[in-house]
């Protein structure tokens, strides 16, 4: 899995030798230039690539995890696939490829650390570390993804990962780890009450976000 200082710096891939190219294009997203760069990789006998995103609008940058039969996007480049945006496959799984393709990506150095802007809380709750994530997809509506960090575990290997598609402070399901959805819900809405108080959390009409 990923070593614990990346997960924690946040990732931006920099892939199959075009690190100046990329780089370029982070520095000059404002004059809407766009980008991509690729790393194809073969995992248990199937072909699958990693794709980092420049967008000509914004100057967001993703990374898109691309199989034959699905599409899983990581949109804050922290390593963690956040949704499958095309096609069925697991999420566990999905994320067991990602990892591996960013092992190998590591020990290749063709991993470049940068700290992109983020909508994020995290705090210590009831001896678990919690982090709250705002995403806004363009033309669509917000969600936000909850991951819970258990006592004394690992927090590279071992966290849940909660997704609330609304933004309306109701998990949806549990798309990573072993916790049901009854517990990690009841820690988000502890997370949520905090997170207004110390108002780091908005709520605009029914959603909830991260400021």
């Amino acid at each position: 899995m990923i070593s614990n200082t990346i997960t924690l710096k946040k990732l931006s891939l920099v892939l199959t030798g075009t690190a100046a190219l990329l780089i370029l294009l982070l520095r000059c997203a404002e004059k809407e230039i766009q980008g991509s760069a690729f790393y194809h990789f073969d995992y248990q006998g199937e072909d699958y690539r990693i794709r980092t995103v420049v967008t000509t609008d914004d100057g967001k940058v993703y990374n898109e995890l691309i199989g034959n039969k699905f599409v899983a996007v990581d949109y804050d480049q922290d390593g963690i696939l956040d949704e499958i945006t095309l096609g069925t496959i697991n999420t566990n799984d999905a994320q067991n490829i990602y990892g591996f393709a960013l092992d190998m990506l590591t020990t290749q150095n063709k991993v470049a650390t940068i700290k992109p802007k983020l909508n994020s809380y995290r705090i210590l709750m009831e001896g678990y570390t919690c982090e709250m994530k705002t995403f806004h997809k363009d033309n669509s509506e917000p969600f936000n993804q909850f991951k819970v960090v258990e006592k004394d575990a690992n927090e590279t290997n071992d966290f849940i990962i909660g997704i609330d598609y609304n933004a309306d402070g109701i998990l949806d399901t549990v798309a990573l780890g072993n916790m049901s959805l009854e517990q990690i819900q009841a820690l988000h809405s502890e997370v949520i009450d905090q997170g207004l108080k110390d108002n780091v959390l908005l709520k605009v009409d029914s959603k909830i976000i991260v400021k």
